[in-house]
Protein backbone atom coordinates (compact mmCIF):
# COMPACT_ATOMS: atom_id res chain seq x y z
CA UNK A 1 0.00 0.00 0.00
CA UNK A 2 2.71 2.24 0.53
CA UNK A 3 3.40 2.35 -3.23
CA UNK A 4 -0.22 3.71 -4.04
CA UNK A 5 -1.09 6.12 -1.24
CA UNK A 6 0.73 9.13 1.03
CA UNK A 7 3.19 8.03 4.07
CA UNK A 8 0.59 10.27 6.14
CA UNK A 9 -2.77 8.17 5.56
CA UNK A 10 -0.79 4.85 5.94
CA UNK A 11 0.31 6.53 9.54
CA UNK A 12 -3.19 7.11 9.77
CA UNK A 13 -4.41 3.45 8.54
CA UNK A 14 -1.85 1.62 11.17
CA UNK A 15 -3.48 4.07 14.00
CA UNK A 16 -6.83 3.07 13.80
CA UNK A 17 -5.75 -0.88 13.29
CA UNK A 18 -4.37 -1.18 16.71
CA UNK A 19 -5.91 -2.74 19.43
CA UNK A 20 -4.96 -2.40 22.58
CA UNK A 21 -7.47 -4.99 24.44
CA UNK A 22 -5.58 -7.26 21.65
CA UNK A 23 -3.67 -9.46 24.66
CA UNK A 24 -6.90 -9.71 26.50
CA UNK A 25 -8.80 -11.15 23.55
CA UNK A 26 -6.35 -13.49 22.76
CA UNK A 27 -5.98 -14.85 26.18
CA UNK A 28 -10.07 -15.28 26.36
CA UNK A 29 -10.05 -16.85 23.15
CA UNK A 30 -7.37 -19.65 24.38
CA UNK A 31 -9.92 -21.50 26.59
CA UNK A 32 -12.08 -24.21 26.20
CA UNK A 33 -15.12 -21.86 26.17
CA UNK A 34 -13.28 -19.88 23.83
CA UNK A 35 -12.46 -22.36 21.58
CA UNK A 36 -16.13 -23.68 22.16
CA UNK A 37 -17.25 -19.81 21.12
CA UNK A 38 -14.78 -19.89 18.21
CA UNK A 39 -16.17 -22.93 16.91
CA UNK A 40 -20.05 -22.04 16.79
CA UNK A 41 -19.20 -18.85 14.86
CA UNK A 42 -16.80 -20.36 12.20
CA UNK A 43 -19.67 -23.58 11.69
CA UNK A 44 -22.66 -20.60 11.46
CA UNK A 45 -20.72 -18.28 8.72
CA UNK A 46 -19.33 -20.57 7.06
CA UNK A 47 -21.75 -22.87 5.09
CA UNK A 48 -19.04 -25.24 3.97
CA UNK A 49 -16.49 -27.12 5.81
CA UNK A 50 -13.36 -29.37 4.30
CA UNK A 51 -12.14 -32.20 6.53
CA UNK A 52 -10.52 -35.58 6.01
CA UNK A 53 -11.78 -38.90 6.10
CA UNK A 54 -10.05 -41.62 8.16
CA UNK A 55 -8.37 -43.04 4.30
CA UNK A 56 -7.27 -39.43 4.38
CA UNK A 57 -9.62 -38.47 1.41
CA UNK A 58 -10.11 -34.41 1.48
CA UNK A 59 -14.13 -33.98 2.22
CA UNK A 60 -16.70 -31.23 2.01
CA UNK A 61 -19.09 -31.34 4.82
CA UNK A 62 -22.30 -29.09 4.58
CA UNK A 63 -24.27 -27.52 7.67
CA UNK A 64 -26.38 -30.91 7.88
CA UNK A 65 -23.19 -32.71 7.86
CA UNK A 66 -23.41 -34.48 4.66
CA UNK A 67 -20.03 -35.47 3.13
CA UNK A 68 -18.69 -35.63 -0.47
CA UNK A 69 -15.05 -36.51 -1.58
CA UNK A 70 -13.53 -34.07 -3.07
CA UNK A 71 -9.98 -36.11 -3.40
CA UNK A 72 -8.58 -39.48 -3.01
CA UNK A 73 -5.87 -40.61 -0.52
CA UNK A 74 -2.77 -40.94 -2.10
Amino acid sequence: MESVISAGAVERLKARSVDRDLAKRLEAADTPAGRAKAAKVIRERNPVRNGVDSSGALMRIDRKGKRTKITTPR
